[in-house]
This record gives C-alpha cells, structure tokens and sequence, in this order.
C-alpha cells in the first residue's frame, strides 16, 4: 500500500471520529428525552423523537463502518487495540488530539449507550403496563363446582 493511502485511510478514521463526536452530542439530549416522553404517555413527542433520532444512528453506523474499514486496510484489527496501535504511530501533534477526541468519543458513546439501555427497561416496562391494563381480567366470584 503506498503512503498516499495510507495517509488517506488515516484521515477517513480521524474524520469519522470528528463526525461521530458530533452525532453522539446530538443525540445524547434526545435519549435522555425520550426516557420523559416514556413517562408522560405522549406517543406524538416519543414518534418525533424517535424520529430525530433515527438519521443519527444510521450516520453513526455508517461512520462506525468507514473506521472498521480504515482500519482493516491499514493491517490493524477494529478494535481498540488498533485504534491505539494507529493512535501510536501518528505526529506527536497529531496523536495528542486525535486520542483526545477519541477518548471523547468513547465516553459519549458510554453514555448513549447508559441511556439507550435505561430506555430499553423503560419501554419494556411501559408497554408491560399497557399489556397488563389492556388484558386485565376481572376476578370471577362463580363457584367452583366439583
């Protein structure tokens, strides 16, 4: 692989980090008001934010994709052991602020992650309540006969 594309492997994978960073800022306020909308039962506001949320992920997963990929191609595995060995082998100017966003990164994805699992219970919660009150079967006095 020549330098070139390395060099240009490199810099789809700090941009995607950049992108991603402000993606998950986006779209921590929404999770953390979509755990509210579960609570006020207004199915218009939670359609909506879901909404808003939806171009988010599919950019995030796109991103997540593109750094895979980067990564793949310049021989390191996808995970944080390439990303530190990539980390590793940039300009001391460069790798100062490339592990900054991407220690960013992780902690917004952390906390995504935190609310988005909270909303799962949440909304597991919600529609078990809805199912209870919607199937609720009245007690019978009748007799049992034997």
């Amino acid at each position: 692989m020549m330098a070139s594309d390395k060099k240009q492997l490199i810099q789809v994978f700090l941009r995607t980090v950049g992108h991603d960073i402000r993606h998950y800022r986006a779209l921590l306020p929404l999770l953390k008001a979509q755990r509210a909308l579960y609570l006020t039962f207004d199915a218009n506001l939670l359609d909506a934010n879901t909404k808003q949320q939806l171009p988010l992920l599919a950019a995030l997963k796109r991103s997540s994709n593109e750094r895979s990929q980067s990564l793949t191609q310049l021989g390191l595995s996808a995970d944080d052991n390439g990303v530190a060995r990539l980390l590793s082998v940039l300009p001391n100017t460069l790798s100062t602020q490339a592990k900054n966003q991407w220690s960013m990164l992780k902690n917004l994805i952390e906390q995504c992650q935190k609310y988005n699992a909270e909303n799962g219970q949440t909304s597991a919660s919600f529609h078990e309540m809805l199912s209870q009150m919607t199937t609720a079967s009245s007690p019978t006095y009748q007799e049992n006969t034997l």
